[in-house]
């Protein structure tokens, strides 16, 4: 039996051994998938008569997944709300971006780990509320305000306000005044 024990060993051995074995690796998983929109609507109910102090002019809904993001904001007057002729002109004194819960989304999650850059531009300063987001660029010289973002988590739903302040001119004629403000989110 000792011998019978030690043949049936041996065989189970080289049978284990001697089998054909197949291994493989493999890798799964997915995408998510980028989220990048930003939605404005501009305000024409703006009060000229008198002096504006960091009035909204503009409010923008923006969703962005990607951990670094810039949004620029060009002034096609430069800052300046003009008649349709251009001729008549009222200066934005300065400019301020808010961010803030967008009102019938059920909330918004501003991105964790943000890093902000600011810059003021002159003579429109342009800056940010204490605590809110930052921009760089000069609206009244270059055009064009940019604010950049980096992000460890997304953002949904932030509603981004613009402000804007302007003095009292009683030179101007009475009409519609306007500034057009065309606006990207670019995921980088």
């Amino acid at each position: 039996m000792n011998t019978l024990k030690k043949v049936a060993i041996a065989l189970t051995v080289v049978a284990v051994m001697g089998a054909p074995t197949i291994a493989g690796e493999m890798e799964t998983g997915g995408n998510v998938p980028l989220i990048n929109t930003i939605v404005g609507v501009g305000t024409l109910s703006l009060d000229f008569s008198g002096p504006g102090n960091l009035v909204n002019i503009a409010t923008f809904i923006m969703s962005c997944n990607d951990a670094n993001f810039h949004v620029n904001w060009t002034f096609a007057n430069l800052a300046k709300f003009k008649t349709a002729n251009g001729l008549q002109v009222i200066p934005m004194t300065a400019m301020q971006i808010v961010e803030g819960m967008a009102t019938g989304t059920g909330g918004y999650i501003a991105g964790t780990g943000l890093l902000r850059t600011w810059i003021a531009g002159h003579p429109v300063t342009v800056f940010a509320a204490p605590g809110d987001a930052s921009l760089t660029g000069n609206a009244s010289v270059a055009g064009t305000v940019t604010w950049t973002d980096v992000q460890s988590t997304a953002t949904v739903n932030d509603q981004i306000r613009l402000n804007a302040s302007w003095n009292t001119s009683n030179t101007v004629l009475y009409g519609l005044y306007t500034e057009q403000i065309t606006f990207v989110c670019v995921a980088d």
